[in-house]
């Protein structure tokens, strides 16, 4: 790598409520992405640190959703290019001066998911190659701001979060696996791979085995139940409000909390509220509503906080039964991420979870994100770029 050149990888974290995108110099890091002749000269990449990473960002850009499947396509390729230039735009920086991009997103849930954001993508970023022009589901880079990037060898170009098509061997979508696969025994990190689980407006629980073996869990949408996200424990306050409306269920101090945050003044205008625009962001704003009356004693939003934190858990219990980390006993690691699974404040979502796990799970170590997970996006281009 020439003095004085940058090494720009850019980082995207699409989801239903909005999309950011980070840009890393990792030049100014030790462990610096080399061109391909400084390969064998490079430092190690394991030895970048959470806080080394942040001191790359050179460039942001954020814009609204990008999970076509709640803002349709047109929307959701606006949204994933206005992100994008803005970070270029905020470090100065050309298209063609980046050396690799990863961009995870809700949504993208199928190979043809895949191959469109893709067509999305050639044109702005002709240069590259399509090993250094990923697209993966936002679980991935989720997980990847955990690990600083670090996913298992074996998955390194093949894990992408998606449902495979009909017919492939992954056994992402069913199935059990054997014990773990393949990693240092008794390690937790992101080498050993793991499982993610995100509850934002979305939720989807994700992991890989050391061996490179893929499976999920959740992650339909609000159509298929998405239980255990924002979207849903607000669509389930919004029912709790008629019901104690109606008198088929308890009087809740959720009525008064969803009507101020509305701007109703009866529970009778809530029908035409939720028809007017049923966009997923929009209920899942309520959810700051839920929380706070949980942390009150409401019984009904305790319930609702509960239920989805029960859901949360079963479905990193499913992930990880299929990739076989329980069968193994060996610790294994489980990345928690999102707007509301990371938030602790009353009535400490991450602590209930974790009680949780630790009754499912009891091998698991839970473990926050590291940085956000647009960085890790673009970490995760990095590495894969070293490979």
């Amino acid at each position: 790598m020439a003095a004085g050149s940058r090494a720009l990888f850019l980082g995207v974290d699409g989801g239903a409520s909005s999309t950011s995108a980070v840009l890393l110099d990792l030049s100014r890091a030790n462990a610096a992405a080399p061109a391909e002749a400084d390969m064998a000269e490079a430092a190690g990449p394991a030895e970048l640190t959470a806080e080394g990473a942040r001191e790359c960002v050179v460039g942001r850009g954020s814009s609204g959703s990008s999970n076509k499947n709640s803002v349709g396509e047109a929307s959701a390729r606006s949204a994933l290019r206005s992100a994008m230039e803005g970070a270029l735009g905020a470090a100065g920086a050309a298209a063609g001066e980046v050396a690799g991009v990863c961009v995870g997103m809700a949504g993208v849930d199928r190979p043809a998911d895949v191959q469109l954001v893709r067509s999305w993508l050639s044109p702005l970023f002709p240069h590259l190659p399509p090993s250094r022009l990923l697209i993966r589901n936002d679980a991935l880079v989720a997980f990847a701001s955990a690990t600083l990037g670090i996913i298992p060898a074996a998955a390194a170009t093949t894990a992408t979060g998606i449902l495979p098509d009909e017919g492939e061997e992954r056994i992402i979508g069913g199935g059990r696996g054997g014990g773990g696969g393949g990693g240092t025994e008794g390690r937790v990190d992101g080498e050993n791979g793991g499982v993610v689980v995100i509850s934002g407006t979305g939720t989807i629980a994700y992991g890989m085995a050391a061996d490179g073996r893929e499976a999920r869990a959740s992650g339909g949408g609000p159509l298929l139940g998405d239980k255990g996200s924002g979207y849903a424990m607000c669509c389930d306050a919004l029912a709790a409000v008629l019901r104690a409306w109606d008198g088929r269920g308890r009087v809740t101090s959720l009525t008064e909390a969803v009507l101020g945050h509305a701007g109703l003044s009866s529970p009778s205008e809530l029908i035409g509220w939720a028809y007017a625009n049923p966009s997923w962001s929009r209920f899942a704003a309520l959810f700051p509503c839920v929380r706070a009356c949980a942390a009150a004693g409401d019984a009904a939003a305790m319930a609702i906080v509960t239920d989805g934190v029960e859901e949360m858990a079963l479905s990193a219990h499913a992930v990880a039964c299929r990739l076989g980390f329980p069968a193994s006993r060996q610790p294994f690691l489980i990345v928690t991420a999102g707007g509301v699974l990371t938030d602790s404040s009353p009535p400490n979502i991450p602590r209930m979870f974790d009680q949780q796990i630790r009754m499912l799970l009891p091998s698991a170590v839970v473990k926050p994100p590291q940085v956000e997970a647009a960085v890790g996006a673009a970490l995760l281009a990095w590495r894969i770029t070293l490979c």
